[in-house]
């Protein structure tokens, strides 16, 4: 099994590419919201493919409470027919058959609280694609913001929804955030001078 075999809206992967390929052999990087693991286990591919030692976490709640109906649907249907028990079951059976359980630390916890859990400018790359509400993206920008290093990247996805992108403006300059078609956002922190 493959990433791409993965069901779910990966359609970000050339960004995950494009941060690999000019991160520092040692980065640091955070997804915030898995869904099934798609966009994990792709930068788990390139982390186990490639030459550079780069720390991956991908964080749930893996709560369908809060999910929106269609897509708590969704996971309930891919756990039955993957003879997974629960959700995060789901993923981790996802990244053991991708072969890349090793490269991927997947955390159960609001990503909020796991902010808390990192120094600050100790990351290289964050990426937004958990809770789309206005409250919950701005609540995420404003926790992991301070978290990503100077020079570092911060992006999302579902960047063509109403609350994403109110969110992403509002706590950026207009021009400081690209969009990234089909549907993601990313910004780079400017890279702090010596003296």
């Amino acid at each position: 099994m493959t990433s791409e075999s993965i069901p779910g809206w990966s359609d970000f992967v050339d960004i995950y590419r494009f941060i690999y390929s000019i991160a520092p052999p040692d980065a640091r990087f955070v997804e915030i919201g898995c869904c099934f693991g798609g966009s994990a286990a792709f930068m788990g591919e390139l982390i186990r493919d490639g030459q550079k030692k780069i720390e991956f976490t991908t964080v749930d709640a893996f709560d369908l409470s809060v999910c929106e109906p269609s897509i708590a649907d969704h996971v309930k249907e891919e756990c039955q027919f993957h003879g997974q028990p629960d959700w995060l079951s789901l993923v981790h059976h996802f990244m053991a058959q991708c072969g890349v359980t090793a490269m991927v630390k997947v955390a159960v916890s609001d990503s909020v609280a796991l902010s808390r859990q990192y120094q600050d400018a100790n990351l290289d790359f964050v990426f937004i694609d958990g809770d789309h509400r206005y409250a919950a993206v701005r609540a995420d920008i404003e926790a992991w913001l301070p978290k990503v290093k100077p020079g570092g990247w911060i992006g999302g996805h579902d960047y063509d929804r109403p609350d994403v992108e109110r969110a992403a403006r509002e706590c950026f300059d207009r021009p400081q955030v690209l969009s990234i078609p089909p549907r993601s956002w990313l910004v780079q922190l400017p890279v702090v001078s010596p003296g």
